[in-house]
């Protein structure tokens, strides 16, 4: 009976803890292009500066490998930060994320957006709302269409913009102090 019981135990913990999640976003009304540009933008120089001040981030490292051959973005990522609360003593937090982002150069072009690394899927699934609605600022809408969707394939392999002018202005390879 106690094995089962250390059975069940470890395949919850294992379904909690096996963070591939797979979340897609189409971007109606805009070119493969732009969106590439735009992905490529947003990878690089991530906004961590939420307005609501317990989902501020500082951005420690970014790593950002970027695939135009195959419309695919892999991105390492570790950010920390000190949150303070009253009457609660402060807590410091720290976040790695192993990320791909591909491209579907279809029309509408939509992204998908995979965490490669382990962790709870829901805190994949926040991060990749951060990134569509960043895609989306760049793209000149302030917020998208409808929340994003796991995507219905979960199995496919790992993968990886307004003017081009404007998010061109934010591409180059970075390692910021924040965000």
């Amino acid at each position: 009976m106690t094995s089962i019981r250390l059975c069940v135990a470890a395949i919850i913990l294992l379904t909690l803890a096996g963070g591939c999640g797979v979340q897609r976003e189409t971007y109606v009304g805009h070119s493969p292009e732009n969106v590439w540009t735009a992905m490529v933008a947003v990878a690089q120089t991530p906004d961590y500066n939420h307005p609501d001040f317990t989902e501020r981030w500082i951005v420690r490292e970014n790593h950002v490998w970027v695939d135009e051959a195959n419309n695919r973005i892999e991105v390492f990522r570790r950010v920390e930060r000190d949150l303070y609360k009253a009457g609660v003593k402060p807590r410091s937090e720290t976040r790695e994320w192993k990320l791909a982002m591909e491209l579907e150069r279809t029309d509408p072009p939509s992204v998908r957006f995979f965490s490669r690394g382990w962790g709870v899927p829901a805190h994949a699934w926040i991060e990749a709302d951060r990134y569509f609605t960043e895609i989306w600022q760049v793209l000149g809408r302030s917020s998208t269409p409808a929340a994003s969707q796991p995507a219905a394939d979960a199995s496919d392999s790992a993968a990886a913009s307004d003017s081009a002018d404007a998010a061109s202005a934010e591409v180059g390879d970075s390692e910021q102090g924040q965000g």
